[in-house]
C-alpha cells in the first residue's frame, strides 16, 4: 500500500478559532460529524486517514473525544498558541452561553411563570 506524504497547511490561530466555533455551533449532542466534516472535506487541512489516527489517540486519551482531537490538530498546526485558539473556538460558545443562561435566570428567576416551568421540567425528567 502506498503512503501518501503529510502534507501541512499554513493555519493560522483565527482560522483554528473559527473553524472549531462553526464546529461547537453546529453540533448538539454529537460534535464527530462536524469536526470531520470541518477539518476533512471544508478546510481539507487532515486528510481521512490522519483525521481517523487523530480520533483514535484522542479515544485513548482521558476526556471528551472531540476535545482532545480539537487540542491535536491545534498543536499540529500552530502549537501551544493554536491548541489554545481551538479549545476557546469549541468551548467559549457554549461556556458564554450557560453563563447568559445565569445571567438571565438571576435577572428573572423569580418570576412565578419561570419557577413554574423549571418546576414542571424536573419533573418531566423524573
Amino acid at each position: 500500500m502506498k503512503q501518501t506524504e503529510s502534507h501541512t497547511p499554513n493555519v493560522s490561530r483565527f482560522a483554528l478559532f473559527l473553524t472549531f466555533s462553526r464546529v461547537s455551533l453546529s453540533s448538539f449532542g454529537g460534535a464527530l460529524f462536524w469536526a470531520r466534516r470541518g477539518l476533512v472535506e471544508r478546510q481539507r487541512w487532515l486528510t481521512e486517514r490522519e483525521f481517523i489516527d487523530l480520533l483514535t489517540l484522542g479515544q485513548l486519551l482521558p476526556g471528551p473525544n472531540v476535545l482532545n482531537l480539537t487540542v491535536m490538530v491545534g498543536y499540529r498546526f500552530a502549537g501551544w498558541t493554536g491548541a489554545a485558539a481551538s479549545v476557546a473556538g469549541y468551548l467559549g460558545w457554549p461556556c458564554l452561553l450557560v453563563i447568559g443562561m445565569g445571567v438571565l435566570y438571576q435577572h428573572y428567576g423569580n418570576l412565578p411563570q419561570v419557577q413554574q416551568a423549571l418546576a414542571s421540567d424536573i419533573f418531566s425528567l423524573l
